[in-house]
């Protein structure tokens, strides 16, 4: 039993218990300090893993667990690294999934100098960019789930590792966004003449504009305002998963106290109110 208050500030209306995947409110709880633990779904079933049940603030907070629940329910069980492959299935080998993670951006570079070399209509580099954004959604996604939602790392180094992988497939894959809209990029030279990017200066251009360099010697064209919304687009996206890094070291470093709800989950009936 939980009956001892230790939250603190005002509450303007009583923590319920809800899971973001059965979108049920089981009831409210007997202490406010139980905010954001999680709790054992009564619906979940021996197979189900992804049911976010946690306790929450009511109607705000339902909507970020539905939210939480879509994203892990992505990453346990619609993420490619769940698929079976050729009958091989990969089963948490997450650096076998990486490597061909990175196979896949690269492939889809090739792909887009096959159809700047070809006689193919430029909309046909549609393909590799989607290739590619898809491949960015699955290491954004995947990361997001495992840092803020799940929090478990059987070994802190590999996991930090992993995502540092992530970090470098995510600049792989902004070289190909590049790349794909060369045109809509300069390389400034000393001479006062400029030309398009290659696949490895997109590579350098996505390295210096994740890290907030800018050098200034290869930039986006004034009249191509996509490439001007990329760079955009990849600052963001590069703050957003530097939060993501910093996260999950901070909270696998004070493991032990961080983990404790994920460890030990509430039994429903144990914090609900008294009816």
């Amino acid at each position: 039993m939980a009956d001892e208050d230790n939250s603190f500030g005002v509450m303007h209306a009583t923590p319920i218990v809800y899971c973001g995947r059965c979108h049920e409110n089981f009831g409210e709880v007997r202490s406010n300090g139980l905010l954001g633990d999680f709790v054992r779904c009564p619906n979940q079933k021996p197979d189900e893993r992804t049911h976010v049940c946690r306790v929450i603030k009511p109607q705000s907070g339902e909507f970020w667990a539905i939210s939480e629940s879509l994203i892990y329910r992505y990453e346990s069980e619609f993420s490619p690294m769940r698929w079976s492959w050729f009958g091989h299935h990969f089963n948490g080998r997450v650096g076998t999934y990486n490597t061909l993670r990175t196979v896949v951006i690269l492939f889809m570079a090739w792909l887009a100098n096959l159809i700047y070399d070809s006689s193919l209509p430029a909309a046909f580099l549609w393909l590799p960019a989607v290739g590619a954004a898809l491949v960015l959604l699955d290491i954004m996604v995947s990361n997001t789930s495992i840092v803020f939602i799940s929090r478990f790392a059987a070994s802190a180094f590999r996991s930090t590792f992993e995502m540092i992988i992530g970090y470098a497939q995510f600049i792989l894959c902004f070289g190909v966004f590049y790349y794909c809209l060369k045109d809509g990029f300069s390389v400034n030279l000393e001479s006062g003449t400029d030309y398009s990017i290659s696949y490895l200066e997109g590579v350098y251009f996505s390295i210096v504009s994740a890290t907030t360099l800018g050098y200034g010697d290869i930039s986006p064209r004034h009249n191509y305002h996509w490439s001007q919304v990329l760079v955009m687009l990849q600052l963001i996206m590069s703050l957003y998963y530097g939060a993501i890094i910093l996260g999950g070291v901070a909270s696998w470093i004070n493991e032990p106290k961080h983990l404790k709800p994920y460890r030990r989950m509430h039994p429903v009936e144990d914090i609900l109110k008294d009816p």
